[in-house]
Parts: C-alpha cells; sequence; structure tokens
C-alpha cells in the first residue's frame, strides 16, 4: 500500500476570473476567427475518426475551462463532437476504438489555438451535459446552449487549505510511485480513487465540487501526465522488454 511522502507547499494553480477569457472572446461573444479554427480542429478530429462520417456530426460544441471562468494557461480548448453512438457500430467495440482514437489525436496532432491545446471528445447525443453549470457553445450554430454563470463564491474555494492538501497528498503519491518504480497495481489504486472522487463530486456539485478541483490542480501542475506517462513505460517494458 502506497503511504504518502513528504507534503510540498506547492499553490494549487487554480483560478477563477471575473470575465470570460479576452483571448477567445469579447464579451460572451466567441470571436469569429476562433469558431472557424475550432471548427476545423473539430473536422480534423472527425476525419481522423474513421468510423464517424460528416453526417454522424449532430453538433460540435466547444466547452471546458475556456468556455467558463475557471480557466488557466494551462487550460485546454475542449471540442465534443456529438454524435449518436448506437448508429456507429457495436457499443463495445465502438467504445474502445474511440478511447484510442482520443489518445492517438493527442499525439500525433497538436493543435494550438492562440497557445491553446485542443483535446478532441467524441460525446453521445443522450448524455448529459459536460457538467453541472459549465459553458457549452455550439460551434455549428455560433450560440451559447448552456452560458457559464459567474459565481463570486468560488474564487475562494480554490485557496481552501483542505484543498490544497488534499492536492499535496495525491502529487506525493504520484511522485513515490514514479520514484520507487511501483507496479500496475498501484497506478490503478490512484486513478481509481481520482475517477471515483472527481466523478461523485461532480454528480453532486458540478464543476466546483471539490473532487474535480482535485483532479484540475493535478492536471495543471503536470502529475497526472506523471503518471500517464509511467504508465505507458511500465506497458512497454511488459510488451516489448523496452
Amino acid at each position: 500500500m502506497l503511504e504518502f511522502g513528504q507534503f510540498i507547499s506547492e499553490k494549487v494553480t487554480l483560478e477563477y476570473h471575473k470575465r470570460l477569457n479576452p483571448r477567445l472572446f469579447k464579451g460572451r461573444e466567441l470571436k469569429k476567427d476562433i469558431r472557424e479554427k475550432l471548427l476545423r480542429a473539430g473536422e480534423a478530429f472527425r476525419d481522423f475518426n474513421k468510423i464517424i462520417k460528416k453526417e454522424d456530426v449532430i453538433d460540435i460544441w466547444f466547452t471546458g475551462g475556456n468556455a467558463n471562468y475557471n480557466y488557466t494557461s494551462q487550460s485546454d480548448l475542449d471540442v465534443h463532437l456529438v454524435v449518436d453512438k448506437n448508429k456507429l457500430g457495436v457499443s463495445l467495440f465502438v467504445e474502445d476504438y474511440l478511447k484510442d482514437k482520443k489518445k492517438l489525436f493527442s499525439l500525433s496532432h497538436h493543435i494550438l489555438i492562440n497557445g491553446y491545446t485542443v483535446e478532441g471528445y467524441v460525446q453521445h447525443i443522450e448524455s448529459s451535459f459536460p457538467h453541472i453549470g459549465q459553458g457549452v457553445y455550439s460551434l455549428n450554430k455560433d450560440t451559447w446552449i448552456l452560458e457559464p454563470t459567474f459565481n463570486s463564491e468560488v474564487g475562494s474555494s480554490f485557496h481552501d487549505k483542505h484543498l490544497k492538501k488534499k492536492v499535496e497528498q495525491y502529487e506525493n503519491l504520484i511522485d513515490d510511485l514514479v520514484e520507487k518504480k511501483l507496479d500496475q497495481g498501484h497506478i490503478e489504486i490512484i486513478k481509481s480513487k481520482l475517477k471515483t472522487l472527481r466523478g461523485d463530486s461532480i454528480a453532486k456539485f458540478g464543476e466546483f465540487a471539490f473532487g474535480n478541483l482535485i483532479f484540475k490542480s493535478l492536471r495543471n501542475t503536470g502529475h497526472l501526465d506523471k503518471l500517464n506517462d509511467y504508465e505507458s513505460e511500465l506497458e512497454n517494458q511488459n510488451n516489448y522488454g523496452i
């Protein structure tokens, strides 16, 4: 079982602003050139997923921190292809295929728009909106489907001592795991805890839920990438002996 290492005093890299990202929006209106670039990125992601044809895409959504007030310099541009997955083929095969394609697209396509990385997703039309209270912008219709709401009380939660302590615990767990070269089982324990913590809290409290803030902090500090890179290294060692 993993033990927590020494706590480190690293600032939680979360931010909450009084206006939408001015590099992407003019007031609450998405800039024309940004919309066009996001559409092209979505089309590139669609074409990369060979089983998704143009007519399969019901809409293309822009969402995430950059479509809200909690953007940072590390925030992605989340572009969602909205489709009816039931029409794409056998459900189990489709889910595995799309998951693999998402990873491969991120590795092979480094699309930057005004300094922000595009992250592609495929979303089932019957799924709920990404997170409660999060902005969702239709790139096809050039309008908000769900407008983000500014909450003046949110910012203070980013500096909560309990949040910082919990983030530091997970940072040290990941650092210890990599430094001690622990096995896949330990990786799965951490990922399972984070998935449960994030999923349960979002379902109850939305975008700014405690568990989701922990997840975002770990992503912004690079610890999620560190964990994923180590997992890939283990897979290469086990499969290819490298």
